[in-house]
């Protein structure tokens, strides 16, 4: 072996351990414990493609932000937390402690801020479910709605799902509702079926995730 191909191999492995190590220290969202011995969580993914075949995660931001629109069997809103820091997903939700029955996905909602409803100097806040005033929430539904069974004492994945749209005008815009999505640019390409959320999910063995972690099916 020469001097260059063993430099790079060096190199290789150096940046392989720097890598794992980062992946290693990125924290894991928040979950509170189980409640109950029933007690299930629902899970899915959303992110964009990229033009060269990569996929990101949207916006989960006060300007701008996406969630789940699942209601479950008695029509109410299932809330969602959201990350966009886990390593190996895009935009990452979950919804821990919910009751067994069925699930509907309808599509996701988009909620973003229009500057003609804050007052000069109010800096917004993040919160998709809180209503605030600045905020509007469009409503982006799928042909048809998704149905999903979650039973007793697991942890479900929705699946993946990837949105392409277009805004009114964007970061460098000056209009006021700019991060609106257009809803005639809107497409989805949905991955039911995609269970990889849930085999990286299986080694979240600490924090409160290793609780929920051996309620992961994946291996079974």
């Amino acid at each position: 072996m020469n001097t260059h191909t063993g430099l790079a191999a060096v190199c290789a492995a150096v940046l392989l351990l720097i890598t794992g190590c980062m992946d290693m220290l990125m924290p894991l969202p928040e979950v509170d414990r189980p409640e109950h011995e029933e007690s299930s969580m629902i899970v899915l993914q959303l992110g964009t493609r990229e033009r060269d075949g990569k996929t990101k995660p949207v916006p989960s931001a006060n300007h701008s932000a996406w969630i789940p629109w699942v209601v479950n069997q008695e029509g109410e809103l299932v809330r969602f937390k959201a990350s966009v820091n886990v390593s190996d997903l895009d935009t990452f939700f979950y919804s821990e402690n919910l009751n067994s029955g069925t699930y509907l996905l309808h599509g996701f909602y988009h909620v973003y801020i229009d500057y003609s409803l804050i007052d000069d100097g109010e800096i917004a806040r993040y919160g998709p479910y809180e209503g605030y005033p600045y905020h509007v929430r469009q409503e982006l539904p799928f042909d048809s709605p998704i149905t999903y069974s979650l039973s007793s004492s697991s942890v479900l994945s929705l699946g993946r799902f990837f949105a392409a749209y277009e805004l009114v005008g964007g970061l460098w815009s000056r209009e006021e509702d700019r991060y609106r999505v257009v809803p005639d640019s809107l497409s989805y390409e949905v991955v039911s079926g995609d269970r990889a959320i849930l085999e990286i999910m299986k080694g979240w063995t600490h924090s409160n995730w290793n609780v929920w972690s051996q309620r992961n099916q994946i291996a079974e």
